[in-house]
C-alpha cells in the first residue's frame, strides 16, 4: 500500500512538472521571438483561437493567428507568469485585428489573468478588458461583466461577478454555450454567476471592429463606447475558445498557473 502511494505521488509531481516546463518553454520563446518570425503554430480543434501572454514587445499571438498591437499609452510590465498587458487608465489598449478565427458562434470562452488597480473603477460605467462588439468582458454594475449578444446589439445577456480587491491577481473566465447553458461567469474557477436566458449563435463583428484588451475601442456597433472605457488594470495570459471550457478545465487552468506563479517558474531573465 505504501509503495502505491509513493509511485502515484511521483506520478503527480512529475505530471505537473513536465506541464510547468511545456508553459515555461512557451513563455521562454514568446519572449525572445521577433514580430516577424514564423514559427510552428500550436493550434488544435480544443485549444485555444488566440493566446496572448504579453511576453515580448507586441500582443503576440502565441497560436499565430492574430498578432496584436499595443496603441496609446499600453505597454508591457510585470504580469501574473512573467510579463503581461499594462494599462493606466488612458488613451490606450491592445488592437487585435479582426479575423475569421475571431467570431465565434455558438460557443465561446474567454479567459485572462487580471489585477485592477484602481477600485473605484468597478462603481463607474464603463470599462473594457477583453471586448468586441458582441462579446465583452468589462467592469460595470458594481462588478466584472460577462455579456453578448445574439441579434446584433437589439439584446445583450450578462453575467456579472462581485469586484475583486484591487492589486490583486486572479483568472477571470466567462463561457457561453448557445445550446442551453447559457453564460457563465467564474473567477479563480469558481462560478460566481450564469444566466441561461441566451441562445444562438453570437453576432458577428461589423466591419470595421476589432477585439480589443483594456478598452472597449472596437467596437464599432457602440460610438459612445469608444475612447471613453479604458481601464487602469494588468492583464495577462489572454486566452480565446471557440468552445465553452468546463468547470474542470477552468480549475486546471488555475491551479497550474497558480502554482507556476507560486514557484516563479515563468521568470525571464535577460541577458546582460
Amino acid at each position: 500500500m505504501r509503495a502505491s502511494l509513493t509511485i502515484n505521488f511521483f506520478i503527480r509531481s512529475a505530471t505537473l512538472l513536465l506541464l510547468l516546463i511545456v508553459i515555461a518553454a512557451a513563455h521562454v520563446l514568446a519572449a525572445q521571438a521577433s514580430p516577424t518570425e514564423s514559427r510552428i503554430c500550436a493550434k488544435s480543434a480544443n485549444g485555444p483561437v488566440g493566446w496572448w501572454h504579453g511576453d515580448g514587445s507586441e500582443a503576440r499571438d502565441e497560436v499565430c493567428l492574430n498578432n496584436g498591437k499595443l496603441v496609446g499609452t499600453a505597454s508591457i510590465g510585470e504580469g501574473f507568469i512573467n510579463r503581461g498587458f499594462h494599462f493606466d487608465g488612458q488613451p490606450g489598449f491592445v488592437k487585435v485585428f479582426q479575423s475569421p478565427a475571431l467570431n465565434v458562434s455558438d460557443e465561446l470562452t474567454i479567459s485572462f489573468w487580471y489585477r485592477q488597480n484602481d477600485a473605484s473603477e468597478f462603481f463607474t460605467c464603463c470599462h473594457g478588458l477583453v471586448t468586441t462588439d458582441f462579446y465583452q468582458i468589462g467592469l460595470a454594475e458594481g462588478g466584472i461583466v460577462f455579456s453578448l449578444s445574439t441579434d446584433n446589439g437589439g439584446r445583450f445577456v450578462s453575467a456579472v461577478a462581485p469586484p475583486i480587491p484591487a492589486g490583486e491577481w486572479h483568472l477571470v473566465t466567462g463561457t457561453y454555450s448557445g445550446e442551453g447553458e447559457g453564460l457563465k461567469l467564474y473567477i479563480d474557477g469558481d462560478l460566481k454567476d450564469e444566466n441561461p436566458s441566451a441562445a444562438g449563435p453570437i453576432s458577428p463583428m461589423l466591419a470595421d471592429s476589432f477585439l480589443a484588451f483594456g478598452s472597449e475601442d472596437g467596437r464599432s456597433s457602440c460610438p459612445y463606447c469608444v475612447s471613453t472605457r479604458y481601464i487602469h488594470a494588468e492583464l495577462d495570459e489572454v486566452r480565446l475558445f471557440r468552445r465553452a471550457l468546463t468547470e474542470d478545465e477552468i480549475e486546471d487552468v488555475f491551479q497550474a498557473e497558480s502554482a507556476a506563479h507560486d514557484v516563479g517558474w515563468m521568470r525571464v531573465t535577460p541577458a546582460r
